[in-house]
C-alpha cells in the first residue's frame, strides 16, 4: 500500500490539499491523541478545564484510533504488566511486529478485576468519555464523508 501511495500520490499532490492534510494530522493525532488523550487524560501531565479536556478528547476520537475509554484501559493494562517480572507475552516487546499486529487486531484483554489496574474512576466513568466511546466511529465516518 505504501508503494502505491508514493507512486500515485504525487500525481494528485497540491499545496492546499497538503496543508489541509497536515493541519488535520496536527489537530487530530498531534493535539487530540498525543497531547490531549495520551499526555493529558492518561498521564495527567498537565491540568486544563473540562471544556478543553472534552475538546481534546473529541479531536483524539477524530484520529480514527478508537474511543477514549478503550485507550485508557489498554494503556493502564500495558503499564501495569510491563512493570512486572511476570509480564505476559502480549505486553512484551520480544515478538515480531506482525505478531503484535495480529494480536492487537484479533485479541482483547478482559480482566477479571479491573480495579487492580488503578484506572482513575473519574476518567473511566466520565460521561463525555463514555459517550465518545459509544459513538466515536460516527464522527470518523462523518469526517471521512466531509473530506
Amino acid at each position: 500500500m505504501l508503494a502505491a501511495a508514493l507512486g500515485w500520490g504525487w500525481s494528485s499532490w497540491s499545496g492546499p490539499r497538503g496543508l489541509a492534510s497536515a493541519g488535520l494530522v496536527v489537530l487530530t493525532v498531534g493535539l487530540g491523541h498525543s497531547i490531549g488523550l495520551h499526555r493529558g487524560i492518561i498521564h495527567h501531565a498537565y491540568r486544563c478545564g473540562r471544556i478543553t479536556r472534552g475538546v481534546l478528547a473529541y479531536l483524539a476520537v477524530l484520529s480514527g484510533l478508537g474511543g477514549p475509554i478503550s485507550w485508557l484501559r489498554v494503556h493502564y493494562f500495558r503499564d501495569y504488566w510491563q512493570n512486572r517480572l511476570d509480564c505476559p507475552p502480549y505486553f512484551r516487546y520480544d515478538h515480531s511486529l506482525a505478531r503484535d499486529y495480529y494480536w492487537n487486531l484479533h485479541f482483547d484483554l478482559v480482566p477479571g478485576d479491573i480495579n487492580r489496574y488503578q484506572i482513575p474512576a473519574e476518567d473511566l466513568h466520565d460521561p463525555w468519555f463514555v459517550f465518545l466511546e459509544k459513538t466515536w466511529y460516527l464522527y470518523v465516518i462523518g469526517m471521512a464523508g466531509l473530506i
